[in-house]
């Protein structure tokens, strides 16, 4: 029963966190002269931030190269800023008082893969010369529990400082956005039900208006886990673009072509 009621792909997830993210911009650009209208539509965007989030711990486990993968966030960053300026009206200048959520995830990416790789010695730390009982299990000892405290310890060191960063750089969503990222990339297999619950909690209780992005974590609930239409490279690369040719586009209509009331509502 509970496999039939997983009935989304990762491409319709996609394709609604783009959707819902548009109707937020085009609140968010100005382009809505009726105030009611305009919190409708801010409501519905916040569904897109944690849908994005999601999708990138799921993607990250399929990810080849990571070095790529990190890459290509920080290009599609730099390409989306100025677009991202222009929507929120910095129209004279490359501002940096408020950078993209682009940003955001490249800093949540930082820190989940330095996350991962101090798990990854600490678990080798960890085991070394540990007996292993019938099982093939080693027991717990002074010297695991040593180990792992440490890590516990520096991992929360490393989240703070980036987080901290986020912040500093005012990154879209912030080092809550970090947090959120966090959750989604580190917590994986049964854990992610954990990662919900802790970005919803996380996201509401920095902004109780986050609370309405609930739909968003019902469409990850269903979620099937399979990749679904998008597949190609153009696509793929399609649905990146879709970032900041929108913004770009939103932009310019605010800017040249908008008359309050006169386009949208």
């Amino acid at each position: 029963m509970e496999n039939r009621l997983k009935m989304i792909s990762g491409s319709i997830l996609k394709t609604v966190a783009c959707i819902t993210m548009l109707i937020d911009h085009i609140g968010a650009a100005g382009l809505i002269a009726d105030n009611n209208v305009y919190w409708i539509f801010r409501t519905i965007g916040r569904t897109a931030f944690p849908v994005f989030c999601f999708l990138m711990g799921e993607g990250l486990q399929y990810s080849r190269n990571k070095w790529k993968y990190l890459l290509r966030l920080f290009l599609f960053a730099i390409i989306a800023e100025a677009p991202f300026d222009l929507m929120n009206g910095q129209l004279d200048r490359y501002a940096f008082e408020y950078q993209n959520v682009i940003f955001t995830l490249l800093f949540g990416y930082i820190a989940s893969a330095v996350i991962t790789y101090i798990k990854s010695k600490a678990d080798a730390l960890a085991k070394g010369g540990a007996a292993r009982n019938e099982e093939g299990k080693s027991p717990v000892t002074f010297r695991k529990v040593l180990v792992y405290a440490g890590f516990a310890v520096i991992a929360a060191l490393v989240s703070y400082i980036i987080c901290k960063l986020a912040w500093t750089f005012n990154t879209d969503y912030g080092g809550t956005g970090v947090l959120v990222v966090l959750f989604f990339c580190l917590l994986r297999g049964k854990w992610k039900y954990y990662a919900m619950l802790l970005a919803f909690f996380v996201l509401g209780y920095e902004n109780p208006f986050e609370l309405w992005a609930f739909p968003g974590f019902i469409l990850m609930l269903l979620y099937n886990g399979e990749r679904g239409f998008i597949k190609t490279k153009p696509l793929q690369i399609g649905y990146y673009f879709f970032y900041p040719v929108h913004l770009l586009i939103l932009g310019l209509i605010a800017k040249y072509i908008y008359t309050p009331g006169a386009i949208f509502f």
